[in-house]
């Protein structure tokens, strides 16, 4: 392209050369507006986005070891191998990850950082004052979805899920949740409200205090994500007893939904990754084709399922619409989330 662009640029002196000693020929004006023509081709290309040229960034604003965390870090050193450049992952909590996504918000659009996009991100405009907005970035991809489970403690008094509903409605369970307005505290309240059950919520700080509370017994029920539920229920010190989702989740085969018990409420986590808005579209599409190919990588697709994460793609713009739909569905529910 270099060695082109300087041979059309010495053709286009010769002929101006040409033209000012000749005066102008049929056959030289034609050539003159021909070298004119790609001269200007050569110079339009020469302004397109070459990306990416060093590293990007993928802030994080959960702590290392969540699920949140984890997942994109795979995702990350995976899509390397399409990048030919390295993706840094790093992690702000401040002001309950709100730090971290205002510093996305407010980057240079250019691809080069990019945020770890959760649905707790969407929910904080609706219950906090942020800086930000829903509008503030460009979604790239969406790569999982993980569906709310309800845990119980293991030497607890529910057995099942139909043993803790019915008490539900009489007597208040203690629940615990990785924090108020989170997802997953959404989905109990929507759940608690439609059908008149009673829940006392204990916040956390995340859902591997959640995962420890119900554990030890310090309360007798916990809602989050199955990944971050695995290990304590692996070990016998809890049990994971529903699902909130349309269908019973592979992972589980032997847990019912709610759904499939009367109680049709859906919950849980999504996952994916944002860039600053007004970020190029092309660049929006380098990234998303990176991670595609590493969402589809038989390498990724194994690691996901040794830690228990389903992979739910969604591309850039059925991305987007899924996050305007938790907005609004966030926005509904407001009069409970202030109670």
């Amino acid at each position: 392209m270099a060695k082109l662009y300087r041979i059309l640029s010495f053709l286009r002196r010769v002929e101006m050369c040409n033209f000012k000693k000749k005066g102008i020929s049929t056959f030289s004006k034609s050539i003159f507006f021909i070298l004119i023509l790609l001269f200007s081709i050569l110079i339009s290309l020469s302004a397109q986005t070459i990306f990416p040229t060093k590293p990007v960034e993928i802030i994080v604003t959960f702590a290392a070891g969540g699920a949140v965390d984890t997942s994109t870090r795979v995702l990350a050193s995976e899509a390397e191998k399409y990048f030919g450049q390295k993706i840094l992952i790093t992690n702000k909590t401040g002001g309950g990850g709100t730090e971290g996504i205002i510093q996305v918000s407010k980057a240079k659009p250019d691809g080069y950082q990019l945020l770890a996009l959760t649905s707790a991100a969407i929910t904080n405009i609706v219950t906090k004052k942020v800086d930000y907005q829903i509008d503030s970035f460009d979604p790239v991809i969406m790569f999982t979805y993980d569906p709310a489970t309800l845990s119980v403690y293991a030497n607890g008094p529910y057995a099942n899920l139909d043993e803790f509903l019915n008490a539900a409605k009489t007597t208040k369970i203690s629940i615990a949740t990785a924090g108020h307005s989170t997802a997953n505290h959404v989905a109990c309240l929507v759940l608690e409200n439609k059908y008149n059950l009673n829940f006392k919520y204990i916040h956390t700080k995340g859902v591997a205090e959640v995962s420890t509370m119900v554990a030890g017994g310090h309360v007798a029920s916990g809602v989050g994500p199955w990944a971050d539920f695995r290990i304590m229920t692996e070990q016998r010190k809890m049990k994971v007893i529903g699902v909130m989702a349309d269908s019973r989740d592979p992972r589980l085969p032997d847990v019912p939904t709610f759904k499939e018990k009367g109680y049709n409420v859906l919950g849980g986590v999504w996952r994916g990754i944002a860039a600053p808005k007004g970020t190029p579209p092309e660049v929006i599409r380098a990234l998303h084709d990176a991670f595609k190919k590493a969402l589809d990588s038989p390498e990724l697709q194994k690691r996901y399922n040794e830690l228990g994460l389903p992979i739910v793609y969604k591309n850039s713009s059925d991305f987007k619409a899924n996050i305007i739909d938790s907005y609004e569905s966030y926005v509904n529910i407001l009069p409970l989330l202030q109670q």
